[in-house]
């Protein structure tokens, strides 16, 4: 399902981008998904055997620890480039790179069926909107 929800993921995070005329609202949500979330699906079921999934209260949430760990080391990689890149400042750089990574990471982890493609990249942007 996650194939056939990006295009409309990525039309409203250009809407959400220029609305607010911000590039860097579109830049940033696209990456992350574009980035982050194929190598978290790789390491995740490259690596399914060596690593547990996540399960909390006894829910299963058919990710693994390891692909949730990738996911969020390469959005925080991501946003601290990107921002970098954009003129912020070195505190605000890390503060936002861990904020987005960790919120971003979380709400990858509990979408299912692949609706993290929208969800993701959406969450992204309304949080840049809301710090930025």
């Amino acid at each position: 399902m996650g194939s056939y929800i990006l295009p409309v993921a990525i039309y409203c995070v250009f809407y959400l981008a220029s609305t607010s005329n911000s590039l860097l609202i579109f830049v940033l949500p696209v990456l992350i998904l574009g980035i982050s979330d194929p190598l978290a699906g790789l390491f995740g079921v490259y690596y399914k055997a060596e690593t547990r999934n996540v399960v909390f209260q006894g829910y299963d949430f058919e990710k693994t620890f390891l692909g949730s760990f990738v996911f969020f080391s390469s959005a925080f990689l991501v946003s601290g480039v990107t921002l970098y890149f954009f003129d912020f400042e070195l505190p605000k750089i890390l503060f936002l790179s861990i904020v987005l990574a960790g919120l971003t990471t979380l709400i990858e982890l509990v979408t299912p069926y692949g609706l993290d493609n929208l969800s993701v990249p959406v969450f992204a942007a309304i949080l840049l909107l809301w710090i930025h």
